[in-house]
């Protein structure tokens, strides 16, 4: 073991062999500062008055208070998105740019729109279904469910007396014009009476089954339109020629 006499403070200090083979097999030149100079030497070079921590990893640890915050990068988004503006909530929502766009307003899931199903324009089967988005024809809209129901009555399509479609009727007792548009509902009563109301829910008319299989229909105030025989040729009450219905 040999003694190295401190440059600094004078003091001599012990030097083992094993720390020689270390500085040796290191490349280093025998130290010439004490332990207490060399650790007064390092804490002078550094910002605080405390000495440097040991990092676990090795070597001295270097001050927190020198170093630069780290820039986080921003995430590139996974897929391409675009911006729809939610009529709901009043706000920009981000959707997938393959998302279909309604043809009216959109709605985003967490502000639905709630479209009042007709069902089988039954009251008792008449609910509220959550929708992104509003339906064209809002008062005669069903779910996908309702209109999956299967039913062995197909629509009744009205003609003019020159075989022009006037519309129809389906089985669920909506009624429509030639474009399709909605202008009613008809509802089945007891005795083969069906009642006719508007998109505003008035009544408009009544149909009554005739003794001999036809059909008399008459408006709101009971005065009558049309007869309809049993084959679906209408006429008025003159006996002119309105059409038929198949």
């Amino acid at each position: 073991m040999a003694s190295i006499s401190c440059r600094d403070c004078g003091s001599a200090f012990d030097f083992s062999e094993g720390e020689s083979q270390f500085y040796a097999s290191k490349g280093l030149n025998k130290p010439t500062r004490c332990k207490s100079c060399r650790a007064k030497k390092n804490g002078g070079n550094s910002n605080t008055s405390q000495p440097r921590q040991s990092n676990p990893n090795g070597g001295n640890a270097s001050n927190t208070s020198t170093r630069q915050p780290r820039q986080q990068s921003q995430p590139s988004p996974s897929r391409p998105t675009k911006e729809l503006w939610c009529a709901g909530g009043q706000h920009m929502e981000t959707l997938p740019l393959s998302y279909e766009e309604p043809d009216g307003n959109f709605y985003c899931k967490r502000h639905p729109y709630e479209a009042l199903c007709a069902g089988l324009w039954d009251p008792r089967t008449q609910h509220i279904v959550k929708l992104q988005y509003k339906p064209d024809d809002d008062l005669a809209w069903r779910c996908k469910e309702c209109r999956s129901i299967p039913t062995n009555k197909g629509p009744q399509m009205r003609y003019g007396p020159n075989g022009a479609p006037l519309g129809s009727t389906d089985p669920y007792g909506t009624i429509r014009d030639a474009s399709g548009r909605a202008t009613g509902f008809k509802s089945a009563g007891s005795g083969g009476v069906a009642n006719y109301t508007g998109l505003d829910g008035k009544r408009r008319g009544t149909t009554y089954k005739d003794p001999n299989g036809g059909s008399t229909s008459t408006d709101a105030r009971g005065n009558t339109k049309s007869h309809t025989d049993t084959r679906g040729n209408r006429t008025n009450p003159r006996g002119d020629n309105k059409g038929y219905t198949r």
